[in-house]
């Protein structure tokens, strides 16, 4: 009888391991967290500064302007064109924009990404305004990570990378003090560790 007690106990004991360890996933490795929050935040992200009256002479105008010209960012408006009502049966007619007046948007979201956010708009005096990349954030490492069962915790610290535009932003005086005032601000942040979450589910970790 005894022996038959003690043959259900060891049954029991093995089940409740076998079990166990089947709801439990491997442990997730500092190389799996950096991939997984990689995905998750994308190769690179960008901290973007709003900047108005930016003058069309200045090195940064210029170089907006370029961006312009070179196709990184097109009319909104075909030909440069405004509509506007005319007094006559309240018909449309095209009539020429502003010299210098525009809205331009990016050809492509990704390439212009790096440059700015949204559209670049010119005003009729050739003063620009937009919202544009002054950092860049990727990965810098993963520190620790921390597996229990099928749950999982990453300790890991971004690092702030000049963009396309951070030199030309920084030598242009009202430029730099929108900057400096955006990083007084917390709108540009100083990298700190930060906590990721992860999960394990279907046969593999997940990014919460």
């Amino acid at each position: 009888m005894r022996k038959h007690i003690w043959t259900a106990v060891l049954l029991c004991a093995m089940a409740i391991l076998v079990f166990g360890c089947a709801k439990s996933g491997p442990p997730l490795t500092e190389e799996q967290a950096a991939q997984l929050i990689t995905e998750k935040m994308g190769n690179q992200a960008f901290i973007y500064v709003n900047f108005t009256a930016i003058k069309p002479d200045s090195e940064l105008g210029k170089y907006l302007k370029n961006l312009i010209d070179t196709g990184v960012f097109v009319s909104e408006a075909a030909a440069g064109e405004a509509k506007e009502e005319t007094k006559e049966a309240g018909k449309e007619s095209a009539a020429p924009a502003p010299a210098g007046a525009g809205v331009f948007k990016p050809k492509d979201s990704a390439e212009a990404a790096q440059y700015a956010q949204g559209n670049i708009e010119v005003g009729a005096d050739g003063a620009m305004a937009a919202s544009l990349a002054v950092q860049k954030v990727v990965l810098d490492k993963v520190s620790s990570v921390e597996t229990k069962k099928n749950e999982a915790t990453a300790n890991y610290i971004e690092r702030l990378d000049p963009t396309a535009l951070t030199d030309i932003l920084m030598a242009d005086p009202d430029a730099k003090a929108a900057v400096e005032q955006a990083k007084s601000s917390g709108t540009i942040p100083t990298p700190a560790e930060k906590q990721a979450q992860f999960i394990y589910e279907n046969s593999a970790w997940k990014m919460k």
